[in-house]
């Protein structure tokens, strides 16, 4: 849902609350939004970076020069596109970042696009507890 309170416009989904810029392109008037990041726009650290979310890793599937790994941040699965052949190994906590200048966001009714960029992202959960 996206939400503008005092001049911001901020998206909540499961993953984080997303402040989003450049609302020229609709985002005020949208109610319901689907937020989509593709696989090589996320990117895993070893450590907690800023706007990172915990991770915890599910399935590594080696594919030539790339790996794809399958994450879980609570209830929510990602998959990540990593270059080279990572030692990531299922159960291995990790930590997620976006890249926010990918993020896309459409309006879930019409479909349509959404012009605006996310500049921040602020983690709803601060841990995984499995």
């Amino acid at each position: 849902m996206c939400r503008t309170s005092g001049g911001v416009s901020t998206v909540s989904t499961a993953l984080g609350s997303f402040r989003l810029a450049g609302m020229n392109g609709g985002a005020e008037e949208a109610g319901a939004v689907v937020l989509t990041v593709r696989p090589e726009d996320v990117v895993l650290h070893e450590t907690r970076t800023a706007g990172s979310i915990p991770v915890k890793v599910e399935d590594v599937l080696p594919a030539g020069g790339e790996t794809l790994v399958r994450v879980a941040y609570g209830q929510e699965n990602l998959g990540v596109r990593v270059i080279g052949d990572p030692d990531y190994a299922p159960g291995r906590m990790l930590y997620a970042s976006f890249r926010e200048e990918r993020i896309n966001l459409y309006d879930r009714e019409t479909g349509r696009r959404l012009e605006t960029g996310v500049t921040t992202i602020t983690p709803i959960l601060e841990e995984i507890h499995r």
